[in-house]
């Protein structure tokens, strides 16, 4: 970005009287107009398919860079241009949209502060008339947007870090705070549907979602492109499609575009060369609501955290009259359709998923005419075992300037610049300007010496001139005495990310630090925004479940892994009050990122309480012990025959049978005639469980019988008589 820009857009600001300015030294925090014209943005919003409804004809709004300033100008929808100018207006709008009576309502940008004119026009011939000049919002007006059922405007404003959102009487210019618009700083557009769910633009180049009853954001994903100064949105009623009257810093130019929204990308229509619209607004009305009601009762619940990367089934309540839905899944910002058909209200989330990673769904809700889509929904999944420290910089709770240059240039912003999971991220600003190295400095982080680290983070450079200096992230084993780099930018000559930063590196000891660093000239950089910073290292063994059950005088072990790598195998052991002791080694599957699972029964094991635990052994002979669980094993106290499975068979199955003492055993098997066609067993057996495999290969299918005779150690005898069918 160029700091010339800060002279001009300085002297402009007192010109005007402008209250609400972030200009610092870097145009891209600019919510006003275009060089040529410093004011603000504006707005619109509604319409998503209900029934049937006259198409949209038309786009308006005010062109605050055209000759005479401020004309009012109607354009062909879709097609975005020409432009026929209907009138010059009193002041360029920052915010409008359709409201009831077929008018236009839009509030004027003024000086950039409260209180602010409220104006309605006549899309017929774009004359303007004073609603109320005493509109009163904390902060700058950036856009309007009107939900046709409820008959409800909304208004959005921002001072440049926080936003806001209200609802506007369009009869009187009195405003009600809904809410702040959390993970948006600089709200700079916002659009309402037929359904009055609310989408914004943030100037950090994302779309978000927008609760209307509590002002909270989610971001759906960046928008592709690099957003500055005034933007407007407004939704085509017929199709549902959101449109997007931008403003390309890049490009230089106006532009329309219409959004996805399900990503957050935008795709250009047209170029808009020497114009920027604001307050468009376009024409058409959302009709009779569709009958089918919002999904409701997400699970896992939205803004859920520490959600398991297996997470099963997702599951939602369908809206009334719904008979088939959409399903949208993915990493929030880049949601994909994963079903479409008949109506259902469950669906398997595809696990294993990434490790503390935002995922985002979506539910629409159909019939044969129309849709109506629900809210995006997200949740957090769990951090990674393996994470030694993970910080989303909420604050700097966890982190030391050290000087004695730029202490005070290190802050946390309530933008997303970096791309992270999610706003706040840290900002190192240019200003105050010092020129030297300064630090911040991590708390103690305790991990492994002997096994590589992983360090991700994810970044993004406003660099404004050369030489820009160097900037990066260190480690240090001596509390800030010595840094030793991991990674670092030295000198780039534009702008760089954002990108996602991943190096290696083993620690010499710990504990150690972290430390983010620049040295060189703080001027000759805008900003640098750091999020997400983790360290984590490879367990070799991700077990995901492991327990004991006992059957008579069997104990079954059952155990499961997410991960392996370098995996020897298990050593199974067991204690009875006392010391381990090895019961049997189950081979691993070496190195695997596919789940895989594992069974063991520990045999005739005596009755009593026992504590089983694994032992998992790499190939360089590195081990680490799961959790304990604890089982009661009973014993067998009477003799049973239990039913052969599979059943039917072909052409093996298992029989088993408990015997309560030490017994002489004979197990046959007979047709249907009573004939014995095979003995399966013959001989004695110990107390317990047992179980035998029956192979009928030499039999025809049919229905057999198989029989237990058991002669116990103490006199008692057993029989019992089951029925099996082999079905070839």
């Amino acid at each position: 970005m160029t700091k010339q820009l800060l002279s001009f857009l300085m002297g402009l600001t007192f010109l005007l009287g402008l209250s609400l300015s972030t200009f610092a030294q870097n145009s891209e925090h600019s919510f006003g107009l275009a060089p040529n014209v410093q004011n603000l943005k504006g707005e619109t919003a509604y319409g998503e398919g209900g029934g049937l409804l006259p198409e949209s004809l038309y786009g308006y709004g005010t062109d605050a860079l055209s000759t005479p300033a401020n004309s009012f100008v109607q354009f062909p929808f879709p097609a975005g241009t020409p432009f026929t100018s209907l009138s010059t207006g009193p002041d360029w709008l920052s915010g409008a949209d359709f409201g009831p009576g077929g008018l236009i309502y839009g509030c004027g940008y003024g000086t950039g502060a409260a209180p602010f004119t409220l104006y309605s026009v006549n899309p017929s011939n774009g004359t303007f008339s004073v609603v109320s000049s005493s509109v009163n919002v904390t902060g700058t007006v950036t856009g309007m947007g009107y939900h046709e059922a409820s008959n409800t405007m909304y208004l959005a404003s921002t001072t440049g870090t926080v936003s806001y959102l209200y609802t506007i009487n369009v009869n009187n210019g009195t405003t009600s705070l809904i809410g702040t618009v959390t993970n948006s700083s600089l709200l700079i557009a916002i659009a309402v549907n037929c359904q009055g769910q609310i989408y914004g633009v943030d100037l950090s180049d994302v779309l978000l979602s927008i609760n209307p009853n509590t002002g909270a954001g989610t971001v759906i994903g960046n928008i592709g492109f690099d957003a500055n100064y005034a933007q407007d949105a407004d939704f085509d009623a017929t199709t549902g499609v959101m449109y997007l009257a931008a403003y390309n810093n890049t490009a230089s130019q106006g532009q329309f575009r219409s959004v996805d929204l399900n990503t957050g990308n935008t795709t250009l229509v047209v170029a808009w060369p020497g114009s920027e619209i604001t307050g468009m607004a376009l024409d058409g009305t959302c009709g009779p609501p569709c009958p089918v009601g919002q999904p409701s009762n997400p699970n896992p619940p939205s803004g859920s955290i520490n959600v398991p990367i297996n997470p099963g089934n997702a599951s939602w309540t369908n809206g009334t009259g719904t008979t088939q839905v959409e399903v949208w899944f993915g990493p929030q910002g880049n949601l994909q359709q994963v079903y479409n058909g008949p109506a259902i209200t469950t669906i398997a989330i595809p696990g294993p998923l990434n490790y503390n990673t935002l995922y985002g769904w979506r539910v629409v809700c159909k019939n044969d005419t129309c849709s109506v889509s629900g809210p995006t929904w997200t949740f957090r999944t769990e951090l990674n075992p393996g994470t030694l420290f993970s910080e989303p910089f909420n604050d700097l709770s966890n982190w030391t300037p050290v000087g004695p240059l730029g202490l005070t240039n290190w802050s946390t912003q309530n933008t997303n610049n970096a791309t992270g999971q999610a706003a706040p991220e840290l900002r190192l600003s240019w200003n105050p300007q010092f020129n030297g190295a300064s630090y911040l400095k991590s708390v103690a982080i305790n991990g492994p010496t002997n096994q590589l680290l992983t360090l991700t983070l994810k970044h993004n450079l406003d660099w404004f001139a050369n030489p820009s200096g160097s900037m990066g992230i260190a480690v240090t084993y001596d509390d800030g005495t010595t840094y030793s780099p991991l990674w670092q930018l030295t000198d780039p000559t534009g702008n760089v990310g954002p990108e996602q930063i991943s190096t290696t590196f083993t620690a010499a000891s710990s504990p150690f630090k972290l430390a983010l660093f620049f040295n060189g000239n703080s001027f000759n950089i805008d900003y640098w925004y750091i999020d997400d910073i983790e360290v984590t290292y490879v367990i070799p063994v991700e077990l995901t479940s492991f327990t004991a059950i006992a059957l008579g005088n069997n104990v079954e072990i059952n155990w499961s892994t997410a991960t392996e790598t370098n995996n020897q195998g298990f050593e199974i052991q067991r204690s009875k009050g006392g010391e381990f002791e090895v019961v049997e080694f189950v081979s691993g599957t070496g190195t695997t990122i596919q789940p895989q699972s594992y069974r063991f029964v520990d045999k005739n094991v005596p009755a009593g309480k026992y504590t089983y635990r694994l032992k998992q052994i790499d190939y360089n002979g590195q081990f680490e012990y799961s959790p304990s669980v604890e089982v009661d094993v009973i014993g067998v106290t009477e003799f049973s025959l239990h039913q052969n499975y599979p059943n039917p068979f072909n052409p093996s199955t298992s029989i088993s049978f408990d015997l309560a003492t030490d017994s002489k055993v004979t197990l046959r098997v007979f047709d249907v005639l009573g004939q014995e066609v095979l003995t399966v067993l013959s001989g004695n057996l110990s107390a317990g469980n047992h179980k035998v495999q029956f192979n009928a290969n030499a039999l025809n299918s049919g229905v057999y019988f198989y029989q237990i005779d058991a002669t116990g150690i103490d006199g008692n005898n057993f029989t019992a008589v089951k029925k099996m069918i082999l079905n070839k």
